[in-house]
């Protein structure tokens, strides 16, 4: 049980992922040239980039999913292709854009699926497990969703599931690809803070994305992904200014600042 509140309440070690040089082809084609990136613990860093421009080959890589032509990813200093896929999945969590289940799964039990890793496929949860699970649906705030099934919830509730399950796994590292998917203004504001209080407990977050306000907000770092090179990384109000934007999507764009930590974003002459 220490352990436990050890590992929940950030105190624990890891969380450190690094991709040094990191070249990939497919079909011939140069999809990432290059691209060195560090994340550490305590860090919110969102990976920008046009359709196209590496993000989900980025990610794929970074968890072991894809080789990589040349370079290496390391997490807390070892190199990933030295690690099996359980020692990967006790490190580093994924959280994918879209999810359903073909069965009535709960609530409950899609989170508990995050204890795998810990427990094994064939062990059933033990009084640990459940503690676990109950702590981070009461983190996360939907510990009302308990006993609901999975597929009846909203999908800004059930993309909060899944960031539960990813911390039911206590791995210190966390990667979602696109969280902004089907949720609406008011999710998103839920997600942002999650996601600051996270990084405040020691978590290291890395999500991708397609809203540089969104971004902006919540966001420690940006970094921008631009023909399959790493271009900008740094903090937001430094990144994404009118030029980064219009090299980034192509588009005329304007930033208006509104406060210290606080931006507008739109196409220039949008009314």
């Amino acid at each position: 049980m220490e352990a436990q509140r050890e590992t929940l309440s950030g105190t624990s070690l890891g969380g450190h992922l690094e991709a040094r040089n990191l070249h990939f082809q497919f079909d011939k084609r140069e999809v990432l040239r290059g691209v060195n990136l560090v994340l550490e613990p305590g860090e919110v860093v969102s990976l920008l980039g046009a359709n196209g421009a590496g993000k989900t080959t980025l990610l794929r890589l970074l968890l072991g999913l894809a080789s990589p032509a040349q370079g290496e990813v390391l997490i807390d200093g070892t190199p990933l292709a030295s690690l099996s896929r359980h020692q990967i999945a006790l490190r580093v969590a994924y959280v994918p854009q879209v999810h359903m289940t073909p069965f009535p799964y709960t609530v409950r039990e899609v989170v508990t699926m995050g204890r795998l890793p810990k427990r094994g496929l064939l062990s059933s949860p033990s009084e640990l497990d459940h503690d676990v699970v109950r702590t981070v649906l009461k983190k996360l705030e939907i510990w009302h969703l308990v006993d609901r099934v999975y597929s009846g919830i909203s999908g800004g509730e059930r993309q909060l599931v899944l960031i539960a399950r990813a911390l039911a796994q206590e791995a210190r590292t966390l990667i979602l690809d696109e969280p902004l998917a089907n949720l609406d203004f008011g999710y998103q504001a839920v997600l942002a803070q999650h996601l600051k209080e996270l990084a405040k407990d020691g978590h290291t977050i890395l999500m991708t994305g397609h809203d540089p306000q969104f971004a902006y907000h919540a966001s420690s770092r940006v970094a921008l992904l631009i023909g399959g090179r790493l271009e900008q990384d740094g903090p937001p109000q430094q990144v994404l200014t009118s030029v980064t934007m219009q090299r980034l999507y192509g588009i005329d764009v304007e930033c208006i600042s509104l406060s210290e930590n606080r931006v507008a974003i739109f196409p220039r002459g949008a009314s």
